[in-house]
């Protein structure tokens, strides 16, 4: 008879596979793994084991950079914090308020006494700091201005362009974002935003704080003109003190119909609902008839409403 064997220790090595799987598994593993891979579309059993977890880096870095950079137009998630720079003062001094040298140094920067006291009216104030020339920045430093301030508070950054506010030294895009800008309006190539066409306490109060991040404040955003010319700077409009009777028909009409004066209202000084704000609160035909009155920002905001609304 036949020579009797063990089954674990007689195994024989072939190169070919069988044609079918056994119907047992072996006893134990190969010691080599299989030449071709098993490949699946099916997912396994059981999952397989969690990655490992470390928080020791690698041994050492790569040398080798990555084939492209990553490029995005959003903000990263945590951006510089912006910060406004401090308001520089003298900008707000009347004209005739000025010392000699002060205003020498203005005239240097092409301002006049109409152009130092309405906010915006001064071409210069539309140049971003480096585009000054080295005289003008000269100047400007005289005021007190450096490049931070000169771009907020005078410049209002609107001589950058679009792609540069949210480098990190200046950040400021998400404050132009917020008012409803984008790179189209900003180019031209669409209309403004609503905001742009808005009053300060028309903004609202969300837009109000970028405005102001923008270093706008109420008067600089409706670019008024400062009220003071020396002394006691605005002419009195005589025709409000006169009794209503007085009036001309057409004043008193006027009065009347587009601005809620009665008599015991005009005879009242500062008893009319109307003189209880200011003209930058007035609706568009409010102005025409104070205009066709005789009124002005100026002598309505002093001589009427006493600058209480400001």
């Amino acid at each position: 008879s036949p020579p009797t064997t063990s089954p674990v220790n007689d195994i024989i090595d072939t190169s070919t596979p069988t044609t079918s799987p056994t119907v047992t598994p072996s006893l134990r593993p190969s010691s080599l793994p299989s030449s071709i891979p098993t490949l699946s579309q099916a997912p396994s059993r059981e999952p397989t084991d969690p990655p490992s977890l470390s928080a020791i880096p690698s041994q050492k870095p790569t040398n080798v950079p990555s084939i492209s950079p990553t490029l995005s137009f959003m903000p990263s998630a945590a951006p510089i914090q912006y910060s406004r720079p401090t308001r520089v003062d003298i900008r707000y001094v009347p004209w005739n308020e000025l010392d000699p040298e002060t205003q020498k140094i203005a005239m240097n920067l092409d301002y006049t006494n109409t152009t130092w006291n309405e906010y915006g009216a001064n071409p210069i104030e539309e140049s971003s700091w480096e585009d000054l020339t080295s005289e003008q920045t000269s100047n400007a430093s005289l005021l007190g201005y450096d490049m931070k301030s000169w771009d907020c508070w005078i410049n209002h950054y609107e001589g950058y362009r679009w792609i540069d506010m949210g480098q990190p030294f200046i950040q400021v895009l998400q404050w132009f974002t917020s008012l409803g800008w984008d790179i189209q309006s900003w180019t031209g190539k669409k209309e403004a935003p609503e905001s742009d066409f808005k009053t300060w306490y028309e903004l609202t109060s969300e837009e109000r704080f970028s405005a102001a991040q923008l270093c706008y404040f109420r008067m600089t955003w409706n670019e008024v003109e400062v009220f003071s010319n020396g002394g006691f700077p605005i002419e009195k409009p005589g025709f409000r003190f006169d009794h209503w009777w007085k009036l001309d028909d057409e004043v008193r009409e006027i009065a009347d119909k587009s601005l809620k004066y009665s008599e015991l209202t005009w005879n009242v000084l500062g008893l009319g609902a109307v003189e209880a704000r200011d003209w930058m609160r007035f609706t568009s035909s409010e102005v025409e008839a104070a205009e066709s009155i005789g009124w002005n920002q100026a002598t309505w905001d002093c001589w009427i409403n006493h600058f209480r609304s400001y």
